[in-house]
């Protein structure tokens, strides 16, 4: 292990000397590892780890989003987790709430995101429609650029770094495809993951959509005078946050609506079932 921490340590330092940032070389090594992991990597682990027999059942269209699943799940993890440090330890994200406030350790994320969005993308376009469709590009282009904006601009990283908390849904909705393909449809595990989904939605995704809007209303004279300064600049920035968060929002919203109507469903499909 420390032969591997000496290496990554004398590539960064070479990266350095060439005056590539450490988010830009964090940005490379997520591309790089999540090239590798879609080309052979998973392929490898799904074959004699990650439940091997259940891999080889599946058609291979299954087996190509069954890959590209576990690999969200994996980005997933790492913003939630990660996201969620960052904000607990860094008092200017967590309730100061300051939208000019910059870490290096956020931009490492939103750059380790970025790459793992750009890989999916291509492999998406590479096994369109099997492993998504235009919603999924769209969803993927919209969220690297306001990554690269975040990084870039060093405006609103408090919004990236609060909406890492969202990936905290992802294993559940991965969760749902899993169930379904090894069929456990009617199982009363597939009704209990999608009630997890509906209670980590609510407290995770509308609880962003209750954050913007108390984050806009308390920072609002603070943007203002920002737009003071900046000028034609600073309406552009605070237009950009503010649609991306309306965005967000009203799909959000459209999803849990959804949801729940669905979770309805289910439970009144089992209770009918024993009566």
């Amino acid at each position: 292990m420390s032969g591997v921490i000496q290496i990554v340590q004398d590539v960064h330092q070479s990266l350095s000397s060439y005056g590539i940032s450490t988010p830009h070389q964090v940005l490379l090594a997520s591309l790089v590892g999540n090239l590798l992991l879609y080309l052979f990597v998973m392929k490898i682990l799904c074959k004699t780890i990650l439940l091997p027999k259940f891999y080889n059942s599946l058609q291979l269209k299954d087996r190509n989003e069954y890959e590209s699943r576990i690999i969200s799940s994996i980005h997933s993890f790492v913003m939630g987790f990660v996201g969620g440090w960052i904000l607990l330890n860094d008092i200017k994200f967590l309730s100061e709430w300051d939208f000019l406030h910059t870490s290096l350790y956020a931009e490492c994320i939103f750059y380790y995101s970025t790459g793992y969005m750009i890989i999916d993308l291509l492999f998406v376009f590479y096994y369109y429609p099997q492993i998504g469709g235009i919603e999924m590009i769209i969803h993927h282009v919209c969220i690297a650029g306001a990554q690269i904006a975040l990084v870039q601009l060093k405006v609103a990283q408090i919004l990236g770094v609060w909406v890492t908390l969202t990936e905290h849904t992802t294993v559940f909705i991965n969760g749902r495809w899993f169930l379904e393909k090894g069929g456990f449809k009617e199982a009363m595990i597939y009704v209990l993951n999608g009630l997890m989904m509906w209670l980590s939605w609510a407290i995770f995704r509308l609880g962003y959509v209750v954050f913007n809007i108390l984050f806009f209303v308390h920072t609002w004279g603070a943007w203002m005078n920002y737009v003071g300064e900046k000028g034609v600049n600073g309406w552009i920035a605070l237009g950009f946050w503010l649609l991306q968060c309306l965005n967000l929002a009203f799909l959000n919203i459209m999803w849990f609506t959804k949801l729940t109507k669905g979770i309805i469903k289910a439970l009144s499909s089992k209770k009918s079932k024993k009566e």
